[in-house]
């Protein structure tokens, strides 16, 4: 069986180790994209947020889809 499906990819541009792709459903997209922008820049904002740094950057977005009630598949780039 072959299915098209949504994608977020969300990696580096600094090291190739944070690479990840997240699968969504289509009516879950947007609001994905937007739950995991917001998180993405929490994550790296230190000086609003520095109680978060102690936590994987993948177990923090995936927390965050969790609260939002999202179904998601991750996947994180193999080495």
């Amino acid at each position: 069986m072959i299915k098209l499906r949504n994608a977020i990819n969300i990696y580096s541009e600094l090291t190739p180790y944070f690479d990840m792709v997240v699968l969504v459903s289509d009516d879950d997209i947007n609001r994905t994209k937007e739950i995991l922008d917001k998180a993405y820049d929490n994550w790296f904002n230190l000086e609003l947020n520095p109680e978060i740094q102690s936590i994987p950057i993948g177990d923090y977005l995936t927390d965050e889809l969790n609260k939002a009630d999202i179904y998601y598949e991750i996947y994180y780039k193999d080495f």
